[in-house]
């Protein structure tokens, strides 16, 4: 059972992937990057530590199979101009793997950039399934909701991914909130923003040396290219904007800055238009070692916090690429890494 999709700069082809990677051995200053390790190298996070929210929903699955559904679609429509199509069902407990039936009327805690900001609990599980039909026999009109379900199963060259997601009644304190959490377990340890006043002179030097670094380097070289392009010329930001970039410090309980974020350029999605090149930067603030994650092309994270309560701390991003969300928990260590790719059919294309 797979709870990730990895697909780390791809938003066509879905299959599942998860991986909990090995602490690094004592050494030089880590930089995150893709990890190259052999399938016999992975393990499985604990499934139930870090759950994105989805359209307001918990995702428990993205490796969801249609047979887990039951009963009349609670749910079917289509975005129409991209001819993408959303079908739900109920999810047949009988059908569930065992780690997912356990999430039936399940306590989570659910945290925003701030720590956990409320408690709720699964009122039902739903099979949320998502295809393109314009490889399926050249259909293009919405299919009775039987026959839609049906398509999920055939053996056909089509976009689908099905997820399983828990949902739970409405709570006004839970608005912030961007991952959940089995309230089962134990509570993490969640580093907080600081107002980046507060940190200035800290800031004005790690800036320096995000730009200095050979990610940097290279990001920079990539924007003098893209300002000179005529085609392009008219939508940049100057540089003196872009070099600036949007800051972040991470505090800990005692106000201590742990790490410092930077991201580089713009990360709105903006149909029919190129936006220029990005990039991210984290670095953790410590007098006992220099641990970098060169989390580029990534965002700003929204959270920060020790998932499995080894002592390191994971980032979560989630960024708009247009069809998909993609949502990365990367450890500062690698002892944790994990991937979803969600989709998310209200952008129009041009």
């Amino acid at each position: 059972m797979s709870l990730a999709v990895a697909l780390l700069g791809c938003a066509r082809s879905i299959g599942p992937a998860h991986a909990q990677l090995p602490a690094p051995s004592e050494g030089p200053p880590t930089t995150i990057v893709e990890a190259d390790l052999r399938a016999s190298e992975l393990a499985t996070p604990e499934i139930g530590s870090v759950m994105p929210l989805h359209a307001g929903r918990v995702l428990l699955s993205t490796d969801g199979r249609p047979h887990w559904g039951m009963g009349p679609a609670l749910y079917s429509d289509s975005s129409r101009y991209h001819e993408k199509w959303q079908i739900e069902r109920a999810a047949d407990p009988t059908a569930l793997p065992p780690e997912l039936r356990k999430f039936a009327g399940a306590t989570l805690d659910l945290y925003g950039p701030g720590g956990r900001v409320c408690t709720v609990k699964i009122d039902a599980l739903t099979v949320e399934a998502h295809l393109s039909m314009q490889y399926i026999d050249g259909q293009y009109e919405l299919l009775d909701d039987t026959a839609l379900w049906q398509a999920l199963s055939n053996e056909a060259d089509y976009e689908v991914a099905i997820l399983v997601v828990g949902s739970f009644a409405a709570d006004p304190r839970c608005a912030t909130a961007v991952w959940a959490r089995d309230a089962s377990l134990p509570a993490p340890e969640v580093l907080v923003l600081a107002p980046v006043e507060d940190h200035a002179a800290l800031l004005a030097d790690e800036q320096r040396r995000a730009l200095e670094s050979d990610a940097g380097i290279e990001f920079t070289r990539a924007y003098q290219s893209y300002v000179v392009n005529p085609e392009y010329a008219e939508d940049a930001e100057p540089w003196s904007s872009v070099s600036a970039g949007r800051r972040q410090v991470w505090v800990d309980s005692a106000g201590a800055a742990r790490f410092v974020a930077f991201s580089f350029g713009e990360y709105r999605f903006a149909p029919c238009h190129w936006l220029g090149p990005v990039h991210g930067h984290v670095r953790q603030i410590d007098e006992d070692r220099d641990t970098e994650a060169d989390t580029s092309p990534n965002p700003l994270p929204v959270a920060v916090f020790d998932a499995n309560g080894d002592g390191d701390y994971e980032f979560l991003f989630i960024e708009d690429s247009g069809e998909f969300d993609l949502v990365h928990v990367i450890s500062a260590t690698r002892s944790l890494r994990m991937e979803f790719t969600l989709p998310d059919n209200s952008h129009v294309w041009c």
